[in-house]
């Protein structure tokens, strides 16, 4: 955009204070309705017109700024939510904790990509990876809140008596009085 390294940390401080709170609102009421996928996917909007605003030819230096407080959202908030959301829907702990690592281990692969993709500027390959992860993973969380609901209507059915109980595992999270979060 022309400016200097310094101005250009200078205009990121922004960026960053906005996906910040945006996180921390999004998280405070995504905690207060205990419900998790719908903010998940939501916060991925931002991100996904963000990464077109950049990617569009003939856009100006005002629009991709503005473009990189929407990807903030999803950049801050996703992580984040996805974390949480998998915590509480995995149990006992020792569970919980393995999920977490694995979790975190592929997500912080994304660093190892990260420096092959974002190589030379405009980043059309980076931003066009990156709104295609976006992508992908509005899919995976439609499939996730999908399958977690249908657990929860098989444990109501089971609970009800409607249903025989024919599950092989029936600990942890897999017990019929524990309701996942969506």
């Amino acid at each position: 955009m022309g400016y200097s390294a310094i101005e250009a940390q200078y205009l990121s401080i922004p960026v960053y204070t906005f996906g910040g709170l945006c996180f921390l609102a999004i998280a405070y009421v995504s905690d207060r309705l205990c419900v998790r996928g719908p903010f998940v996917f939501l916060a991925n909007v931002p991100g996904i017109l963000g990464y077109v605003l950049m990617l569009a030819p003939g856009t100006g230096d005002g629009v991709k700024f503005f473009g990189t407080f929407l990807c903030a959202v999803a950049v801050y908030s996703g992580p984040g939510l996805n974390l949480t959301w998998l915590n509480v829907n995995v149990a006992p702990h020792y569970r919980r904790a393995t999920a977490t690592g694995v979790q975190l281990s592929i997500g912080n692969s994304a660093g190892i990509v990260a420096g092959q993709i974002y190589r030379a500027k405009p980043f059309v390959l980076g931003n066009s990876f990156s709104v295609a992860a976006l992508g992908v993973s509005q899919l995976v969380i439609v499939l996730k809140w999908f399958y977690l609901r249908h657990c929860n209507d098989q444990k109501a059915k089971i609970a009800s008596g409607q249903m025989a109980d024919k599950r092989k595992v029936q600990t942890g999270d897999r017990e019929v009085d524990f309701k996942y979060h969506l």
